[in-house]
C-alpha cells in the first residue's frame, strides 16, 4: 500500500501557524491536501498534527488525521522521527510499505506530479526518491580574487521538500538504497518558512492558474521566464 503523509504541526517560529496561513485564497495545507486527493496512485492519505485547529480543518476536507504526542511536536524534533513514531504506534499502518511525504510548506505542484514521481519510483525500482534541482554549490570567495564564473562553479543537488518517497524498510534502517531524483522547475521550488516565502508561493500559485503547464515548466527551467513572471507578480502586489 502507498501511503501519502503530510506533517503539519501547530508550532512554527519563522511564520506563526504557517501550515494554515492563507495563501492564494486557501490555507497553505489545503493546496497539498487537494494535490494528494487528486492522486490516483496514493492508496491512503493522512495528516499528522498535534494541533486541534489543523486537525479539524483537515477533517473538514474529509482527510484522515493522526494525532501526534507533544513529544513529537517540538522545534527540535526531526521529521524522520515523527514518521517512525507514527509507523510504530499506529498498527493500522502496518501494510503501508511505501511512504510518500508531501510537505504542506511546498504548495506549488503541477497537476499529476505526485503520480509521475510514484510511477518513476516504481518503474526504476528505487528505494528512496527526492524532488529538487541543481544549483551552484555554496562557497564564499572574496570578490577581489574571485575569477570563477557562475557557469563554471561546481553544482550540487538540492532536495526542495516537495515530494519524498521511501520504502518502509529503508525508513526503518536509515539506508537510502537505490536513490531516485526528479528535477523540478524553479517555479516549483518554493518552500514556505517565512512571510516572504509565503508571498512568493502565493504569487506562484496565482500565476499557475493563468498559464502554468508542463511545457511552460520546461521554459522556466531553461530561461527563467515563469519565475520572472512570479517575481513581477510579487512586485506588482507589493510583496517584494
Amino acid at each position: 500500500m502507498i501511503l501519502g503523509l503530510s506533517l503539519a504541526r501547530g508550532g512554527s517560529k519563522g511564520l506563526h501557524r504557517k501550515n494554515i496561513a492563507e495563501c492564494a485564497g486557501k490555507p497553505l495545507l489545503q493546496w497539498t491536501i487537494e494535490a494528494a486527493k487528486a492522486s490516483k496512485k496514493l492508496n491512503r492519505y493522512i495528516v499528522s498534527t498535534d494541533d486541534p485547529g489543523i486537525g479539524d480543518f483537515a477533517e473538514s476536507l474529509c482527510v484522515e488525521v493522526k494525532w501526534r504526542p507533544n513529544t513529537m511536536a517540538g522545534d527540535n524534533v526531526n521529521r524522520l522521527d515523527v514518521i517512525l513514531d507514527l509507523l510504530k504506534w499506529h498498527k493500522d499502518l502496518a501494510n503501508c510499505n511505501v511512504i510518500v511525504l508531501l510537505q504542506p510548506t511546498s504548495p506549488v505542484r503541477l497537476a499529476g506530479l505526485i503520480d509521475e514521481c510514484i510511477e518513476d519510483f516504481e518503474v526504476n525500482n528505487y528505494d528512496t526518491y527526492h524532488t529538487g534541482f541543481w544549483r551552484q554549490a555554496d562557497q564564499f570567495i572574496p570578490w577581489v580574487n574571485n575569477r570563477i564564473t557562475r557557469q563554471t562553479m561546481p553544482r550540487a543537488f538540492y532536495d526542495d521538500g516537495n515530494i519524498y518517497i521511501a520504502r518502509r524498510e529503508n525508513l526503518m534502517t536509515g539506508n537510502p538504497g537505490n536513490i531516485g531524483t526528479k528535477i523540478l522547475s524553479e517555479w516549483e521550488n518554493v518552500e514556505v518558512d517565512s512571510f516572504a516565502d509565503l508571498k512568493f508561493a502565493e504569487a506562484a500559485l496565482l500565476c499557475q492558474s493563468t498559464f502554468m503547464s508542463a511545457e511552460s515548466a520546461e521554459v522556466s527551467e531553461s530561461s527563467g521566464f515563469a519565475w520572472n513572471t512570479v517575481r513581477k507578480t510579487a512586485l506588482i502586489a507589493g510583496y517584494e
